[in-house]
Formats: structure tokens, C-alpha cells, sequence
């Protein structure tokens, strides 16, 4: 067992865009509202308990503690890493009162309190050797069932602070540091109503320079393996009901890819895999992906129907990396009537898969899902509450053709329209 504190890392802010502070209070609780009423008495303070899982080499050892960096490690570590909101301790009363203020009188930035690595795996994927007829992978299946123990252990822990039985794994982009991405999912893990268990799965990602981009392609690759395998470590939790799964950007196609290897391993049979994995909901945020190979994914290998709902956040700022790429239409740049390719009528008009167009103008639509007051609202009733789209199911966003729903800036700043009679 290794003791670690993670140092800020402020270019990697700067790269991923993330904010350093707490975002603006959802539109979902306006003034009077108590979203914090039943939150567990161990989370009722500024501070934000995380677990993350990641492949990054661990750069250097000082009394500060071990730092993360952007290099790749074929051993994956596990651990906590806690955020904080403000400087020093804050009264319960005073942030959770705070947090909910368009204009706050505290400080409530953001910072990397600490980060203890509690346990790491044997290097992986061991090597390949025949046995017979058959191609194995030579293992350490003891030093690997140590890790997985300790990491159920760290995961039953996590759930006897609170009362949801249900985990949030953020996958980020590849911009993102470790650091960052912590702050981005304890802002929303915090307006989620501060239950459940939040992890991270922190990946190598952009190395920054002009071979950046590069880079982080063949981080996504080399992590898929690990992405993999950590899916199923998480989903066999015996403390844990229910994992949803948030990825953001590059993470969307890097989450998509590790599911189809999910699904063609276990034989194309989605719900027993959905039982495996516990995948309650996959959330897709400013997926910059081409409309043919996510056709691909969600039908020929049947992604369509692994997560019990599945919801992609997009707009029209999410269409760029076509540009790079050289490849046609993108997520964010389609209309209603051009997606999704090879997909039935019927299960067009199921309300399991939903693509949210962010029409908005107070954020940007990357990182809106995350800052944008009526973005997050939605995102809570998504993953908190399990709703549905539609205003009869108390989440009342505007009426597109088929699958396809929009949030405008006004979203749950005005009455819900009522639902029309049946």
C-alpha cells in the first residue's frame, strides 16, 4: 500500500478548459428548494470523496507526494482522491446554502486536498501462451485477487458513507489531467445530492506539443484493455445495484469501444452483459463521433440495447473533429432526420435511447453538461431521479421528431408545460 497527495496541475486546466470552482446551482433547485435535506451525515461537509482507477505512470515521489503524469502504466492503480470546495473547512450550513447562489459570498474554488493509492493490480494484459489448443493469458491470479478484494473493499467502504447503492463513473476526455477531471465529476457528484459513489477513471491521455493528438489516439488504445477489465471489476461489486457510466469527448468513443469488447466476449448476449455490468445508464457528453461508426456500434454490435438508458448530450460546437479526420457527419452537426443509420422505426420512438440537443448560449456546448445550469438540471433527473424524457415524466425538454430532444437556455426556468391529455 502506497500513501500519495496529488499535485494540482495547472497547465492541465488550462488544456482540458475545466473551471476551478464550483459551477452555477442547476436550474432544478431555484430559491427555496432543500436539494441537500437527505444527505448522508458523512457528506455533509465541503469536501468530496472520490475513487479512481488509473494507467497513468506515476511520475515522482516527494514529500508533497506522487504526482500522475501522462505517461502510460501497464499495471493499474486504485485509490481515493478527495476534492475540496473552499479554503480550509466550511460549516455544512454555510456551503450547502452557498453552493445553491448564482452570486456566492464564500469562496468555493476548487483544490486536490489529498489522493491515497490503496492498491494496484499486477501488470496487464499478462502474456499470451499456448496451453494445447488453446491461447491463455499468464496471469498472477494471486497477486490479481488481492487487488480485486481490496478494491471491492474500498468500494463497500465508499457505499457505508451513504445510502444509494449506485456508482457514477466518469471517463473524461483526453485533454484532461487527473486532477481536473476530479473537480469536473465533485461539482457534479455535489449537485447529484452528494450519495451514491463517484469514481474516476483516469486514462493517459493528450501529451500536449504537436505529436499531442497523436498520442492521445494510442493512449486510447492502449487503454482500452484496462477500461475493459475495469467495467466488469466495477460491475461485479457486490455492495453496488447499479453503475451508470459518464463519458465526455474523446472518453465516448473510448467507452463504446470497451463495451463492444464487453459484448463480443460474452457472445452478442447484451442482457445477460447488462446484468454483469449493473449499466443502469450511459451518459454520452459532446461525443465528437461520426454518425457511420456509431451506427456500427449502437446496432451491429447491439451497444443499442446494452445500458438500460442511453443518453447522448450533443451540439453543434461537438462537430469539429470531422474536420481533422476527413470523415462525414458528426453527432453534433446532424438533424433529427439524418440519424441514427440502420436503426428500426419502432426503436426510434423508445424513450431508452434519447440524443439531447443543447441549444444554449450561457456555456458551450463541450463542457455543458457540466456547467450549464439547465444541462446538469437535466442530467440529475437522468441519473439521480431515473426519469424518462418528456413532460409527463416530470423532465420536460422541447418535443423533437423521434429520439432527438432539446434543452434551451430557459430549461426549468419557466413552468412545465402539462402534459397532453391521453
Amino acid at each position: 500500500m502506497r500513501n500519495s497527495g496529488l499535485i494540482f496541475a495547472l497547465a492541465a486546466f488550462c488544456l482540458a478548459g475545466c473551471s476551478t470552482t464550483l459551477a452555477a446551482p442547476p436550474s432544478l433547485y431555484p430559491s427555496g428548494t432543500e436539494p441537500f435535506k437527505d444527505v448522508p451525515p458523512g457528506h455533509r461537509n465541503n469536501l468530496v470523496p472520490m475513487i479512481y482507477v488509473t494507467d497513468r505512470l506515476p511520475e515522482a515521489d516527494s514529500t508533497q507526494g506522487t504526482t500522475y503524469g501522462y505517461r502510460r502504466s501497464r499495471s493499474v492503480g486504485f485509490g481515493e482522491v478527495t476534492a475540496q470546495f473552499g479554503i480550509g473547512p466550511l460549516p455544512w450550513e454555510v456551503f450547502a446554502a452557498e453552493s445553491l447562489k448564482e452570486k456566492r459570498e464564500v469562496d468555493l474554488s476548487l483544490q486536490i486536498t489529498k489522493a491515497n493509492e490503496l492498491g494496484r493490480f499486477p501488470e496487464s494484459p499478462g502474456l499470451a501462451m499456448p496451453v494445447g489448443l488453446s491461447i491463455v493469458e499468464r496471469k498472477d491470479l494471486a497477486a490479481e485477487g488481492a487487488a480485486r478484494a481490496k478494491f471491492h473493499s474500498v468500494v463497500k467502504d465508499a457505499v457505508a458513507r451513504g445510502t444509494r447503492k449506485e456508482a457514477y463513473v466518469f471517463v473524461p476526455g483526453t485533454g484532461d489531467s487527473l486532477e481536473s477531471a476530479a473537480m469536473t465529476l465533485a461539482g457534479i457528484w455535489h449537485f447529484l445530492g452528494r450519495d451514491g459513489v463517484a469514481v474516476l477513471y483516469s486514462w493517459p491521455g493528450n501529451a500536449g506539443g504537436m505529436s499531442g493528438q497523436a498520442y492521445g489516439r494510442e493512449s486510447a488504445d492502449f487503454t482500452l484493455y484496462h477500461l475493459r477489465e475495469f467495467l466488469r471489476l466495477i460491475g461485479s461489486s457486490p455492495d453496488l445495484e447499479r453503475v451508470h457510466v459518464i463519458a465526455h469527448a474523446r472518453g465516448c468513443a473510448l467507452v463504446l469501444d470497451a463495451l463492444r469488447e464487453v459484448v463480443l466476449s460474452g457472445g452478442g448476449d447484451v442482457i445477460k452483459i447488462q446484468k454483469e455490468l449493473k449499466l443502469d445508464t450511459l451518459v454520452l457528453a459532446a461525443p465528437d463521433l461520426d454518425t457511420d461508426w456509431v451506427g456500427a456500434r449502437l446496432s451491429g454490435d447491439k451497444l443499442r440495447y446494452l445500458p438500460r438508458r442511453f443518453v447522448i448530450y450533443t451540439g453543434q460546437g461537438d462537430g469539429s473533429g470531422g474536420w481533422f479526420s476527413g470523415s462525414g457527419a458528426r453527432i453534433g452537426d446532424l438533424k433529427e432526420t439524418e440519424f441514427p443509420p440502420a436503426i428500426p422505426e419502432a426503436a426510434l420512438k423508445s424513450p431508452q435511447l434519447q440524443v439531447v440537443q443543447c441549444q444554449v448560449k450561457l456555456t458551450g456546448t463541450h463542457n455543458a453538461w457540466c456547467t450549464h445550469p439547465g444541462v446538469v438540471s437535466d442530467l440529475i433527473l437522468v441519473l439521480r431521479d431515473h426519469k424518462d424524457p418528456g413532460a409527463e415524466n416530470g423532465r420536460p425538454l422541447g418535443r423533437q421528431q423521434n429520439m432527438f430532444w432539446v434543452i434551451t437556455d430557459d430549461y426549468l426556468r419557466r413552468p412545465a408545460p402539462e402534459a397532453p391529455a391521453k
